[in-house]
């Protein structure tokens, strides 16, 4: 679903996508709906991701591989999400 969305949209040169992952307690976890947090059950890091700086707290994908990568939460990006 990440390659095909990213596909759709990558022609806009946005740097990357939010896609709702966060760090909480050192642990990555969803951000839901509803103000609360749900277990990843998989990942998709890029090699040498997350990083684990104390700054790069959020997940964002950067290309159509769609490989994680760990980035501060104040970086100005748009987001996909799937309900």
């Amino acid at each position: 679903m990440l390659i095909e969305s990213w596909s759709r949209i990558r022609g806009l040169k946005l740097g990357g996508l939010w896609i709702g992952g966060v760090r909480i307690n050192n642990t990555f976890v969803w951000a839901s709906h509803d103000n609360g947090y749900i277990p990843m059950s998989w990942f998709h890091w890029r090699s040498g991701e997350p990083t684990w700086n104390e700054q790069e707290t959020c997940v964002l994908i950067k290309d159509a591989r769609a490989e994680w990568y760990d980035a501060g939460c104040s970086t100005n990006l748009p987001f996909i999400c799937n309900k």
